[in-house]
């Protein structure tokens, strides 16, 4: 039973954790599109929404670019690195010495 199972990660365990990891990204990115739709005309003072605050499109822009620049060396990092680690630990479990 212990041999079936990687050594390093949990497969199912993973997916669960990213999930769970990125949830509260997404519902930041949510509100971000929220604000963008509900955005008041800046050029009309006599709008109601005019004194509220709000955040600036290239502050929203530079997280997703942040953001995405991130998740590009996370997915790099799990295609690669973990790939030839897991390979690595197979082949160590079946070449160890008892």
């Amino acid at each position: 039973m212990v041999g079936d199972v990687p050594l390093l990660a949990l497969p199912s365990g993973s997916i669960l954790q990213f999930l769970l990891m990125t949830l509260p990204l997404l519902c930041v990115y949510l509100y971000f599109l929220w604000l963008a739709v509900n955005r008041p005309n800046i050029a009309n003072p006599n709008d109601e929404r005019y004194g509220e605050d709000r955040i600036r499109l290239t502050d929203i822009l530079y997280t997703y670019l942040a953001t995405l620049v991130l998740f590009c060396s996370l997915v790099v990092y799990l295609l690669w690195f973990v790939g030839k680690r897991r390979k690595l630990s197979m082949r160590y479990e079946r070449e160890a010495i008892v």
